[in-house]
């Protein structure tokens, strides 16, 4: 992970992946995960951020 952080509620940890997600067809793809765990829960969670300006 690149970057790790807890919402200011401090009920949910937040990560970002060093690395785009792959795509089989290209070095480097527009689109980051970002995970979530809820702390008192361990529910996880997963977002896709697209980099509009890579379009």
């Amino acid at each position: 992970m690149e970057g790790l952080t807890i919402t200011y509620d401090e009920t949910t940890l937040v990560g970002s992946m060093q690395s785009s997600l792959d795509n089989p067809r290209k070095n480097s793809t527009i689109v980051t995960r970002l995970v979530t765990v809820n702390i008192a829960t361990s529910e996880t969670s997963q977002y896709l951020y697209i980099d509009k300006k890579k379009l």
